[in-house]
């Protein structure tokens, strides 16, 4: 009545766009109203629908699952199963035992061969060494017989044949320098 009143006075006036908005309230509300119901009765069939066929095929599954897991638990009770998985194993051990014992042997070659290559080196060291010290000794010696002064017949042969040398003069292949002759005597040859 208020409403009726307020839109006789016009203290609320009604155009176009409110006509239309209540129009469009009236039709929902009316839909609603009427078809409510069976909207929310189709929405909980069909929801029920489907719950029922995962649930059926959940079951199933479940099922399926189980009988596999028997079956499975069956084959794996049998002797040759069993068998065949401890001679695995087994197998496995003596590879893994096999491995173990391998690696010290390994490690203990590895530690030869490196304390034989060190005595090697120290021995061609100690060669090289000796080698050097005997020169230097050879060299001392060829030294000390040309500053020996009785030796006069050596330091006169030296100084023909250095002359022979500049000169161009062949000296035949018969006659050897002096102090080739000192390195060979020196070192244990004979010429």
């Amino acid at each position: 009545m208020v409403a009726t009143i307020a839109i006789s006075k016009e203290v609320f006036i009604i155009d176009a766009e409110f006509l239309l908005a209540m129009e469009i309230g009236a039709f929902a509300t009316a839909t609603y109203v009427m078809a409510g119901n069976s909207v929310q009765e189709w929405a909980a069939e069909t929801t029920a629908d489907e719950e029922k066929k995962f649930n059926e095929a959940n079951d199933f599954m479940l099922t399926m699952l189980n009988q596999y897991k028997s079956v499975q638990q069956m084959n794996q009770s049998k002797p040759a199963v069993l068998e065949q998985y401890l001679g695995e194993y087994k197998d496995t051990i003596k590879a893994y035992a096999q491995y173990e014992t391998v690696l010290p042997q390994h490690a203990a070659r590895a530690q030869v061969i490196s304390t034989l290559e060190a005595l090697q080196a120290k021995e061609e060291h100690a060669a090289a060494e000796e080698w050097a010290n005997s020169v230097k000794l050879a060299v001392g010696n060829v030294t000390a017989a040309f500053e020996d002064v009785s030796n006069a017949k050596l330091q006169q042969e030296t100084l023909d044949s250095a002359i022979t040398a500049i000169g161009f003069e062949d000296s035949g292949d018969d006659k050897i320098n002096p102090v080739k002759k000192l390195f060979i005597a020196e070192f244990g040859g004979e010429k």
